[in-house]
C-alpha cells in the first residue's frame, strides 16, 4: 500500500478514541469526551477528544492534533515513524516508490547484519567473548533480550557473508558497515569487537556500538556512523526495551555506558537507557520527556560525574522535565553495583536528589565558591520552560537555604542576557496568528475551500507559516502529515476550527474563506499588474471586492 494511502486507511480503520484510551481514562462529556492530560500534571480534566472530528485538544496546556500527532508526542517518533507504527498494527505495509525507498534497503541490511553478529557469538571463536561477558556477569537471557553480537577479528567475514546474499557493497557502506580505504581495498568496519545493536522508536536494528576486546584496540568504543537512519544525537540505548517500563513507573534512569544499561535491566531496572557514547543531548531529553517528565540522572561521585550532570540539568529543564541526581560512591558504576550489590544500587536510585540539593547541599569552603555555586544553579533554572517549575525552585531556594529568591531570579536574567551577548541567539518570538494563519487553518478544515487554497501562490502570504502550509498543499503533501509537522499554535487554530465549526452555519464560513482567498488573487494580479485586455475587469473586480469585505466585516461570525 502507498504511504498516502496508509494514511487514509489508518484514519478509516483506528478511532482516536480507542488509541487515546490507551493512555488516558476518558468519560463522556457530551458529544465528547474528557480526561486528565497525558501531556501536563492536572488534577481537573481539561482534555478533551471528540471522536467524530478525529482530533484532542487540551484546554489546559494547548496540545492539540490528531491520531497521528498524539502518536508523535507520546512515542517521540516523527510523522513517517508514526504513521509506520500505526500501519504496523494494521498489518499495513507500506510500499515506497523509488525516491522514498531510500531507508528500507539499508534497513533490511542492517537486520541481517545484527542476525549475523549474534549468531557468531555462538561460534567455537568467540569462546573468549562469552567468557568475558560472564565475568561481566551478563546471563545468557540478556544476551537474548539485547541481541549482542560478535565481529570476529579478519574484517572480511560480513562482506563475504553480504556478498553470498546479494547485498551490493555501495549498500554495505552506505549503512555504515563497510569501509573502503584510500587504496580502494574494502573491509568490515566492526573486527574483533563485541557488540550492541542500536535500535530505533520502531524497534529496527539501525547501527552499532562496539566495545573492544583488546587493551590495545582504539578506539575502545566504536559506533556506527551518522547513515540515513542512524542519528546518534536522536536515538538512546535500551529505549526499545525500557520504553513500557518507564511509563509504567513515570520516570527513566540516565546512564552513561551500554554495560550500566544492560545490567542494570538484568536486575530489574528496566526503565535505564543511555545516551550513545556520547553527551546527552536535547533531542534525547525532548525524547524521554514525552514518555515521562521524571528523568533521574545516575553518575558517578566524582568530578567527572558531577560536571555531566550539570551539562545535562539544563537540557532537561529545557526539554519540560523534572531532573534528579543520583551520585554514586566515587570508584563505582551502576554495572559494577548491579552485579556486586543489586539491592544497594536499588537504595541509591530511591534517593534521588532535586536540582536545588543538587547545586547548594554541599558545603563551599568560601564566598567565592559559594557565589559561584549560585551562578551555576541560576544558570540552570534559567531553562526551565515551566514558570510554575521555576517558582517551585526559587521558593525551595529561599526557605531551605535561606538565600533571597530575588538574588536567584536577578542571576538568571543575568546568564539569559550573557548568552545572548556571548553570541548566542536570542529566542525570536513566533509570527503572530494574524488572519493569514487562521484563514489557512480554516481553510484545512472545509474540504470545500481546501482546493481553492492549494491554487494560491505562497508568496502572497506575509506570515511564514501560512506561506508554508499552502506550500506544501500545492506540493500534494498530506494534510495530515502538514498538520502534523506544523506548530502547536496552527495545529490549535486548526482543531479549534474543526471543534467550533458546528456553531457557525458551514455556508458562511465557506463564503468568508472564499472571499479572502479571493482577494489574495487580487492582491498578486496588483504586485504584477493584470493584462491590458484585463483592466477594466480587473477594476470593477476590486470595486466590487470592497464592497463584499464592507459586507463581511458587519456579519464576521468568528471575529477574524
Amino acid at each position: 500500500m502507498k504511504f498516502n494511502e496508509a494514511i487514509d486507511e489508518i484514519r478509516l480503520r483506528i478511532s482516536i478514541l480507542d488509541l487515546v484510551s490507551e493512555r488516558v481514562q476518558l468519560k463522556r462529556s457530551g458529544k465528547s469526551y474528557k480526561g486528565l492530560c497525558p501531556f501536563h500534571v492536572e488534577k481537573t480534566p481539561s482534555f478533551f477528544v471528540d471522536p467524530d472530528k478525529g482530533v484532542y485538544h487540551c484546554f489546559g496546556c494547548g496540545a492539540s492534533g490528531n491520531l497521528f500527532t498524539f502518536v508523535m508526542q507520546t512515542e517521540g517518533l516523527n510523522f513517517r515513524e508514526a504513521v509506520e507504527s500505526l500501519a504496523q498494527r494494521l498489518g499495513i505495509t507500506i510500499e515506497y516508490g523509488r525516491g522514498e525507498d531510500q531507508r528500507t534497503p539499508l534497513l533490511r541490511i542492517l537486520d541481517f547484519a545484527r542476525i549475523y553478529y549474534h549468531k557468531q557469538l555462538r561460534q567455537p571463536q568467540a569462546k573468549p567473548v562469552l567468557e568475558y561477558l560472564r565475568q561481566r556477569g551478563i546471563q545468557n537471557a540478556t544476551i537474548e533480550t539485547f541481541q549482542l553480537g560478535y565481529a570476529p577479528p579478519s574484517g572480511l567475514d560480513l562482506l563475504k557473508e553480504a556478498d553470498k546474499q546479494g547485498f551490493g557493497r555501495d549498500l554495505l557502506q552506505q549503512a555504515g558497515l563497510l569501509m573502503t580505504t584510500s587504496d580502494g581495498r574494502q573491509y568490515d568496519l566492526f573486527r574483533n569487537r563485541l557488540l550492541f545493536p542500536i535500535f530505533d522508536t520502531l524497534d529496527r536494528c539501525v547501527g552499532f556500538g562496539g566495545r573492544a576486546l583488546q587493551e590495545d584496540q582504539q578506539p575502545k568504543y566504536l559506533n556506527s556512523p551518522e547513515t540515513l537512519v542512524f542519528k546518534k544525537g536522536r536515538l538512546l540505548y535500551g529505549y526499545s526495551q525500557a520504553r513500557d517500563q518507564i511509563r509504567k513507573e513515570d520516570r527513566v534512569f540516565v546512564v552513561e555506558g551500554y554495560m550500566d544499561v544492560i545490567l542494570m535491566h538484568q536486575v530489574g531496572i528496566r526503565n535505564t537507557v543511555a545516551p550513545l557514547g556520547t553527551a546527552f543531548t536535547e533531542t534525547q531529553a525532548v525524547a524521554l520527556t514525552r514518555n515521562t517528565n521524571r528523568i533521574v540522572l545516575v553518575f558517578d561521585g566524582d568530578e567527572a560525574g558531577k560536571k555531566a550532570a550539570k551539562r545535562t540539568i539544563p537540557l532537561v529543564l529545557k526539554a519540560g522535565g523534572f531532573p534528579e541526581v543520583v551520585l554514586l560512591p566515587e570508584g563505582t558504576d551502576p554495572a559494577d553495583l548491579a552485579v556486586s550489590d543489586p539491592e544497594a544500587l536499588k537504595r541509591y536510585l530511591e534517593q534521588p536528589i532535586g536540582v536545588i540539593d543538587f547545586y547548594l547541599q554541599e558545603e563551599a569552603p568560601d564566598v567565592r565558591a559559594r557565589n559561584q555555586q549560585l551562578r551555576e544553579l541560576a544558570e540552570a533554572l534559567a531553562h526551565a520552560q515551566d514558570p510554575t517549575l521555576q517558582e517551585a525552585y526559587l521558593s525551595e531556594v529561599q526557605e531551605k537555604y535561606g538565600y533571597d529568591r530575588s538574588r536567584i531570579e536577578a542571576a538568571m536574567e543575568q546568564a539569559q542576557q550573557g548568552s545572548v551577548q556571548s553570541g548566542a541567539k536570542a529566542p525570536t518570538s513566533p509570527p503572530s496568528l494574524h488572519w493569514e494563519l487562521k484563514l489557512v487553518a480554516l481553510a484545512l478544515t472545509l474540504s470545500e475551500t481546501t482546493e481553492e487554497i492549494r491554487q494560491l501562490n505562497p508568496e502572497v502570504f506575509q506570515n511564514p507559516e501560512a506561506a508554508r502550509v499552502v506550500k506544501l498543499l500545492r506540493n500534494g503533501v498530506p494534510k495530515e502529515q502538514i498538520l502534523a509537522e506544523s506548530s502547536d499554535g496552527f495545529r490549535q487554530l486548526v482543531v479549534r476550527w474543526q471543534i467550533q465549526a458546528e456553531q457557525v452555519p458551514a455556508d458562511q464560513l465557506i463564503r468568508w474563506v472564499k472571499e479572502k482567498i479571493r482577494k489574495k488573487r487580487l492582491h498578486t494580479r496588483v504586485k504584477t499588474g493584470p493584462a491590458e485586455s484585463e483592466e477594466d475587469t480587473f477594476l470593477k473586480e476590486i470595486e466590487e471586492l470592497k464592497s463584499q469585505v464592507l459586507g463581511l466585516k458587519k456579519e464576521n461570525p468568528t471575529n477574524l
